[in-house]
């Protein structure tokens, strides 16, 4: 292993093209490794980049399910206002307590 050099870049115009690379290169396992965590096997890839050539496009619209507009902007909203209270955060994202637990405040990063 290579310990601080990038050995995966992904390029696009835009995120959406450098993360549909992304999944190419994943469906095609390059570069990944398969390893086995406390949820069961995962693939994984090390030492990667992504470069969008345009940045104002940073909008990835292939993702799989689709980004919540309405939640990623209260996201940032709350990142800025620095609150680590849950409760706005959760009432966009109601799944958000089963990958970051149940208490009252996110102390941290989560997901």
């Amino acid at each position: 292993m290579h310990e601080g050099r990038i050995l995966k870049t992904f390029v696009g115009q835009t995120a959406d093209e450098a993360w549909r690379s992304a999944g190419a290169a994943y469906r095609n396992h390059g570069g990944f490794t398969l390893e086995f965590g406390r949820s069961g096997p995962a693939w994984e890839l090390l030492q990667a980049a992504f470069v969008i050539e345009e940045p104002r496009q940073r909008w990835v619209l292939s993702r799989t399910p689709a980004m919540s507009v309405p939640f990623a902007l209260v996201e940032v909203v709350g990142i800025l206002a620095g609150r680590r209270d849950a409760s706005y955060l959760n009432f966009f994202n109601p799944r958000l307590p089963k990958y970051s637990g149940d208490g009252d405040n996110y102390h941290g990063a989560y997901g």
